[in-house]
C-alpha cells in the first residue's frame, strides 16, 4: 500500500497533465488513521467520475456501538456521516474549485 506522501507526490508531478495521466493514481493509500481507496479515475471531462472510498477502523473512529448494531441507527449514523462530508466537501469546493471542477 502506498503512502500518503506518495500519492502528493504523484499528484505534485501530474497536475496540468491529461486526464489519462491520473488512472495511474488507482489503488490504495495509506493515511495513518485511514486508508483512501481510489476505485475509479474519470478517463476524460464527459466520462463517469472518479469513485474513492475512506476507511476509517472502528478503533480510530470510537462509534459506540448502540449507534451502529441496529439497522436503523446504522442508517442514521451513515446518513449523519454522508451529511458531514458533504457539507465539508462543499466548503472545500468554495476554497478551490471553479464552476466544473474543484
Amino acid at each position: 500500500m502506498a503512502t500518503q506522501q506518495y500519492l502528493r507526490d504523484q499528484l505534485y508531478r501530474m497536475d496540468g497533465q491529461s486526464y489519462g495521466t491520473y488512472k495511474s493514481l488507482k489503488g490504495d493509500y495509506d493515511f495513518e488513521d485511514f486508508t483512501l481507496h481510489i476505485d475509479h479515475v474519470q478517463g476524460d471531462p464527459f466520462a463517469a467520475p472518479s469513485r474513492v472510498r475512506v476507511v476509517v477502523p472502528q478503533t480510530v473512529a470510537e462509534f459506540p456501538k448502540s449507534l451502529w448494531e441496529v439497522p436503523c441507527r446504522e442508517i442514521a449514523l451513515a446518513d449523519y456521516l454522508t451529511r458531514e462530508f458533504y457539507q465539508a466537501a462543499q466548503r472545500q469546493e468554495r476554497q478551490m474549485g471553479s464552476a466544473k471542477a474543484g
